[in-house]
Order: structure tokens, then C-alpha cells, then sequence
């Protein structure tokens, strides 16, 4: 009678559990190419179908299954749908997997006819721009489109910004890369390596049919033959600079000095200007009105740098904060028959040329007054979060291709508010700078809309 129980017992649990088990190939997201099995698969995964290479079947529900076909295009792996379930059976689904493989074979990406015709030759600007935009979502840090939309405008555009880019040579990219590669070999870098992708995903994108081409901008067997190695190149000595976070301590003991050159070395650090903007500033320069500041394009020349082009002529303006306006009330006191806002230790004569540094120095602040200029462009884009081309702009650094917009109207505004968060950013006034900051960022979004 027990031995019988115990029978029965398991039998019963060895009906219960007939079902449970899945089969080896289930349990790891295979399914046999077989349309009861694919009908009845409703755990949500993607499953591999057998005997279809990249093939699935993805499950994002009960009622939701569609097919996907996962390739390899060019060293990129890519997926496509191929239409849901309901619509498309196994067998149309087999039909249309070897239609793809077919394109795949013939050097033609599927996905590629989707994004740009597959004939279209684009120049370079307009595929660097396609490219940016398709590869941002995975760049973490959103001041990688301001670098690359920077670095490409200043120094690409010029040069091949209109230029097909199946056209673009070497020698063009020599162009590009040779004024900078000694001088600003990081970013020159920078380029090469920017240049070279937006090609290469061109390239990819024409579906392979460019007769002949290789990659201009390409490093090895290329333009290693033509540069100097970046390694190898002599490192410029860079000016002595005050970190962003410590300039409103430092610009302190600047502002606890009296005198002439202590007061220029104020005005010189509030609006980013060079020491022979300052040195030689006079007062029929400024528009008191407008609270601008005209700079005469001889003035902004330093170390072979281009004029940039203003409103009126080639006059440079420099917006000035209300903080550099009271400098301007003290400087009135030290006025003088000659028109120098900052007078020289001689009638008729400006300040000399280590003035500013040794007002410095004798404060305990080691930074030379092109550091404090460094110091505003970090400031400007790690704090303030600063458009790359505004910050340049402001710096009084040529931008081939930067509208004049920037020197007036509201734009010219837009740099006004830059300078307004700057000088409230040194004197610690917190809650002007965070004003000033706001102000400026709801600008730029407004500028953008």
C-alpha cells in the first residue's frame, strides 16, 4: 500500500513538472527557426533565430514582437528592422534578411540609403555638421559640440568648409593643419583627428562608391610623412596664469594697490584685453553712452595675429561692465593733458611696458596679464559655460568665418552680460555673478531658438 502512495506521488510530480524545464537552446535566447515555437515565444528578449545568421526576434511584449537583422557594415555593427511579427512571417522574414546580405555583398549599407542619397556628394561643412549631430548623443560631456563646432569653425571651414569632400587632398589638409601644427599642436591634433572622422563617415555613408579615395587626413602612411611627430615638436612656454577658482583671491590683492599701473592692471584683467590695449587706451576711445570701447586694429595686433573685423572699420569693440565703468571714475582723477586714460610717469607719455607685471608682482600675484587672459577663457568655459567662438571673440582672437554680429547689436549684448558675470565673478559679489551667469545662459538659449 506505501509502495503504491509513493508511486502515485511520483508520478504526479513528474506530471507537474513536465512543462517547467527549457530546452538548452532556449535558455540562452535561442529559438529554432521554426514559426509554432516563434509563434508561441512571448518572453521578453531578443532571440536568436536558428539557421538564420542575425536573425531575431525581438519581444518587447506579449503583443509587441518584430523581427531584426543584426550585421557587420564596415567594421560597424548595425542593426535594421525588418517589420513586426503580425506582418511578417518567418518565410518573408528569411526573404528579406537575404535580400540585405545581397546589398551587404555588393558594398551598399542598407541603413545608409536613409540618412543620405546614396550618389549625394556633400561638402565638407555640411557632412561635419551631419556628423556632429548623429554622434552627440553619445558624448557625455555637451561641451564636446562646442569643441568640435569650434575648432572646425576656426580652422577646417576656411579652408575645406565648402569643398566636396571626395575632392578634399592632402594638400588641402596640409593647409589646414601647417599654420598650427607647431604653434598650437594640441588642438592642430585635434583637427586632424576631426577631419579625418567626419571623411571617413562620409565615406561610409556614399556607400563606398568614391573611385579611388583615401582619407586625406589620415596619420600613418600620410601626413606622418609630412608633419613633424607631435611628441617630437618643442614644447611653448606657457604664461604664468592664476587658476579660474582662486582669481577673484588674487584679483584682491591687485585691487588693495593704488596708482596708476595697479589701476590699469584692474581694467586690463575685467576686460581680457592685452597689456598694449591697455597701455595705450585714451579716452576718446571710450563711448560713455554705449559703455564700449573703441580699439584701433594696430593695437590688437600681438605675435602675427589677424585684425578681427569690427563695425567701424576695423575697430575692435569691447563692451565694459559696470565695474570697469568705476574704474573709468577713478581714472578721471589722474587725468592729465594728454588723452592716455592711464597715464605714464612722463607728460605725453604711456605707461611702460612691465608696468602692469610689476603691479602685480608687488601684490604677491605671479601670473603675467596674458595668464589672466588664459585664466578668463578657462573661467569662461568650465564656469559660466561661455560660447567657444563669443570667449575667442572677446579674447580679441580672429575667427575666419565668425559673423561681424558679434561686435554689435544684441550679440554685442550677449558679450556685455559675458563681462558683466566676469568682473562680478572677481569681486565675489555671489549672488550678481549667478545673476549675471543666468542672464547669460538664458540669452544663449533665446540666441538659439
Amino acid at each position: 500500500m506505501l509502495r503504491a502512495r509513493k508511486k502515485a506521488l511520483g508520478k504526479s510530480r513528474t506530471a507537474g513538472n513536465a512543462a517547467a524545464p527549457l530546452s538548452k537552446q532556449a535558455s540562452k535566447g535561442v529559438l529554432p527557426a521554426n514559426a509554432k515555437a516563434i509563434a508561441a515565444c512571448t518572453e521578453m528578449r531578443k532571440w536568436k533565430i536558428t539557421g538564420v545568421p542575425g536573425l531575431y526576434l525581438q519581444v518587447n511584449s506579449p503583443t509587441q514582437r518584430s523581427w531584426l537583422l543584426r550585421y557587420r557594415f564596415c567594421g560597424v555593427n548595425r542593426e535594421k528592422g525588418l517589420g513586426s511579427l503580425k506582418e511578417v512571417g518567418l518565410t518573408e522574414a528569411r526573404n528579406r534578411v537575404a535580400a540585405i546580405r545581397a546589398e551587404i555583398a555588393q558594398g551598399r549599407d542598407p541603413l545608409a540609403a536613409a540618412i543620405v542619397t546614396p550618389l549625394e556628394v556633400r561638402t565638407f561643412r555640411e557632412a561635419a555638421e551631419d556628423f556632429i549631430k548623429r554622434k552627440e548623443p553619445e558624448w557625455k560631456d555637451p561641451k564636446s559640440v562646442l569643441a568640435w563646432k569650434g575648432t572646425l569653425s576656426t580652422h577646417a571651414y576656411p579652408q575645406i568648409g565648402a569643398r566636396p569632400c571626395s575632392e578634399i587632398t592632402t594638400a588641402e589638409i596640409l593647409a589646414v593643419l601647417q599654420p598650427i601644427w607647431k604653434t598650437k599642436t594640441e588642438t592642430a591634433k585635434r583637427v586632424q583627428g576631426r577631419i579625418r572622422d567626419v571623411l571617413a563617415a562620409e565615406f561610409v555613408l556614399s556607400q563606398r562608391r568614391w573611385r579611388d579615395w583615401h582619407n586625406p587626413a589620415t596619420w600613418d602612411g600620410n601626413l606622418k610623412h609630412l608633419l613633424p611627430a607631435p611628441s617630437k615638436i618643442r614644447k611653448t612656454e606657457h604664461y604664468a596664469a592664476v587658476n579660474w577658482r582662486d582669481a577673484p583671491a588674487a584679483f584682491a590683492k591687485i585691487a588693495s594697490a593704488t596708482g596708476s599701473g595697479a589701476l590699469a592692471l584692474r581694467f586690463t584683467v575685467m576686460t581680457a584685453a592685452r597689456t598694449k590695449m591697455t597701455r595705450l587706451a585714451q579716452w576718446h576711445e571710450i563711448d560713455h553712452d554705449e559703455m564700449t570701447w573703441s580699439v584701433p586694429p594696430e593695437r590688437m595686433l600681438e605675435a602675427g595675429e589677424a585684425v578681427l573685423s569690427g563695425t567701424k572699420g576695423n575697430t575692435v569693440l569691447v563692451p565694459l561692465s559696470s565695474a570697469v565703468a568705476a574704474i573709468l571714475v577713478e581714472a578721471q582723477q589722474m587725468k592729465r593733458v594728454d588723452d592716455f586714460i592711464f597715464p605714464g610717469a612722463k607728460i605725453a607719455k604711456p605707461l611702460s611696458e612691465n608696468t602692469l607685471l610689476m603691479a602685480a608682482r608687488r601684490q604677491g600675484v605671479n601670473a603675467t596679464v596674458h595668464g589672466w587672459r588664459s585664466t578668463f577663457s578657462t573661467w569662461s568655459k568650465e564656469w559660466l559655460g561661455g560660447d567657444l567662438e563669443e570667449t575667442e571673440v572677446a579674447l580679441g582672437h580672429i575667427i575666419p568665418g565668425v559673423r561681424g554680429d558679434y561686435m554689435r547689436g544684441e550679440l554685442l549684448a550677449h558679450r556685455r552680460l559675458m563681462m558683466e558675470a566676469w568682473a562680478a565673478f572677481l569681486l565675489r559679489t555671489r549672488d550678481e555673478a549667478e545673476q549675471a551667469r543666468i542672464a547669460y545662459r538664458t540669452f544663449t538659449l533665446t540666441m538659439a531658438r
